[in-house]
This record gives C-alpha cells, sequence and structure tokens, in this order.
C-alpha cells in the first residue's frame, strides 16, 4: 500500500477519472500527472504505480487534445515534478498543498484514499544508508543511451582533458531490472578510473540500488582496458575526458545536471521510452 494512499486499480493501471460534478475542486489532468510523477519520487518503493497514474493522466490530457505531443509533454511534466520537488524540500506550506493536490487528483483518477491513515503531507522517509557514490557529490551528466539503458557520469564537465589517472562515479540505468548473481538493481553506480591521455578505463567498485535503496556494494578486480569506439565505455571516457563532447541528449535536461540518482532513475524511465519504444 501507498503511504497515505491506497491504489484501488493494479499499479502502473491506466487511472480512470472519476470526478464528479459536485463542485470539488479540480486539477488539470497535466497538474496531475505532475502530482503523480512528484509521488513516485517521494516514495520510490510504489514508483511503477505512480508512473502508471502519471501515464495515465497524460494518455487523458491526449485524447483531449490530441494535436499534442507526447515527448514534449512528458519532458515538461518531469521538469515540473522537479521544480516542486525543489519546493518540497525548502518546506514552509508546499507540503502541505501537495497533500492537497494529490488528494484532488486521487479522486479525480479514482484513487480511493486510505481511511486507516488519512492522506497526509509527504513523510520525511527515514535517511537511507548512503552509498559512496552518493556521498561523492556532484550532479549527474547523460553520457550516453542505447535499448539496454542510459549512462551518466557525475561531476561538472571539464574544462579540459584531465592528465594522468583520476577516479569518476559513473551511473547506469537500465531499462529493466537487473541481476548480478546475488542481488537485483534498477541503478548501478561504478567508480572508475579513467586516464584520459592513455584512452583506458577500469572499474573500481559497483554499488547497486533497487528503488533507490542502497544494495551490496562490492570491489572489482577487473584490468583497465581501451575504450572501443562506440561503446558505453567509450561515451563514458568521452564525457569525462573531452570538454567538447555533445551527447545530443543534453535537450532532455536543459543542459542542467540531474541533482541525484532517485531523480535521474524517474528521468531516465520517461527518457528511455521516449527515445525506444516506437522503434
Amino acid at each position: 500500500m501507498m503511504a497515505g494512499l491506497a491504489l484501488v486499480a493494479g499499479g502502473g493501471a491506466q487511472p480512470t477519472n472519476a470526478a464528479q460534478s459536485d463542485g470539488a475542486p479540480r486539477l488539470t489532468d497535466l497538474a496531475c500527472a505532475t502530482n503523480f510523477w512528484l509521488a513516485g519520487l517521494v516514495w520510490p518503493q510504489e514508483r511503477e504505480g505512480w508512473l502508471g497514474y502519471a501515464n495515465g493522466a497524460i494518455a487523458m490530457h491526449l485524447a483531449a487534445t490530441p494535436q499534442g505531443n507526447r515527448a514534449q509533454i512528458e519532458a515538461q511534466v518531469m521538469a515540473d515534478g522537479q521544480a516542486r520537488a525543489q519546493r518540497l524540500q525548502q518546506g514552509g506550506t508546499e507540503p502541505e498543498a501537495f497533500k492537497i493536490d494529490l488528494t484532488v487528483c486521487a479522486r479525480q483518477f479514482g484513487i480511493q484514499p486510505n481511511t486507516a491513515t488519512p492522506a497526509a503531507a509527504p513523510p520525511s522517509p527515514p535517511a537511507p544508508k548512503k552509498g559512496l557514490a552518493e556521498t561523492a557529490g556532484g550532479g549527474l551528466r547523460i553520457a550516453g543511451a542505447s535499448e539496454n539503458g542510459m549512462f551518466m557520469i557525475a561531476g561538472p564537465a571539464p574544462l579540459q582533458g584531465p592528465l594522468g589517472h583520476f577516479k569518476v562515479w559513473t551511473w547506469f540505468f537500465p531499462r529493466k531490472i537487473q541481476n548480478d548473481g546475488f542481488q537485483d538493481y534498477d541503478t548501478m553506480a561504478i567508480q572508475m578510473e579513467i586516464s584520459c591521455t592513455m584512452g583506458t578505463v577500469r572499474p573500481l567498485y559497483f554499488e547497486p540500488y533497487l528503488a533507490g535503496k542502497l544494495g551490496q556494494g562490492v570491489p572489482s578486480n577487473e584490468a583497465a582496458t581501451n575504450v572501443s569506439p562506440g561503446s558505453s565505455q567509450h561515451n563514458l571516457w568521452t564525457e569525462a575526458c573531452d570538454p567538447l563532447n555533445i551527447t545530443g541528449l543534453e535537450e532532455l535536461i536543459g543542459g542542467k545536471p540531474l541533482p541525484d540518482h532517485r531523480t535521474a532513475r524517474l528521468a531516465a524511465d520517461s527518457w528511455l521510452r521516449i527515445l525506444y519504444d516506437n522503434q
């Protein structure tokens, strides 16, 4: 059961607009899509269900305005959700406003409020155990994407190619949950040792996450390898070493890094669907 709300439809189902003409307040379909998307960020363990409702709200908007561009609408919903997430972190009246808006949208789209636990402001989740990659800091920049997933790299873009060997955290967001042999993950942080001059990369440490929660990290004993043009490692090496590198995907995030891997995971879900589902 979701924190504060119980779904009457299955997780990820298309919502049914259940609003009644009783004078109750209403929000637009896109406003509700933004609130559902943000709920998936607040409660990452229920992300799939909330994203299903967000997608359904977008579908209802497109049914009423068939000339709309779904990719542009999804990008706007994500941008609005990220902006509201920042306001939520600042506190003030925003948590209460989000509670009200989410309750309104729940009524409109047939999500049954949990009577045992009335819909409340998003709780401050207990501080999860932080991984090494999380404490390293730095926003996430897109390094490349494929049908298998999206790659990002932490930290600012280089002003010039660094000399010698240096360490950097990279992130992989697969399209489907993966298993590394003893645990599932939907996000993998990899500390890499990169040589811009030698054109090599070497993984040092693997740190898996599932639904935003840290798994068991493991060190790597792999040797350094030369990057092959067109490979994911080459994309990461280029993003780390070449200040002129342009992936062609920067417009998806407005040229700005994403603040953390949880936000990036949600964004990657939508971007990968936009990029590859219709191929």
